[in-house]
């Protein structure tokens, strides 16, 4: 099944799955939490954070179901 994820992030995300998807997969998230994400809109980073959580929410997580991993970065 093909679902269209709407964010409030300007790029599209297809997850092609179900809700609460039992496929395993390794989701790794990389964000840039440099001062530049926020000086556009103060709501940016906020945004990024919901974004993750909307995509993290249509998986099961465990250790032997999907895993997470995030990676912060800053300048």
């Amino acid at each position: 099944m093909v679902r269209w994820l709407n964010t409030d992030v300007s790029i599209s995300v297809v997850l092609l799955a179900g809700d609460g998807c039992r496929e395993r997969v390794d989701l790794v998230f990389v964000l840039d939490s440099s001062d530049s994400i926020d000086d556009a809109d103060p709501h940016n980073w906020n945004k990024v954070l919901n974004f993750v959580t909307q995509v993290v929410e249509n998986y099961v997580i465990g250790p032997n179901d999907t895993r997470v991993a995030v990676v912060i970065f800053s300048d």
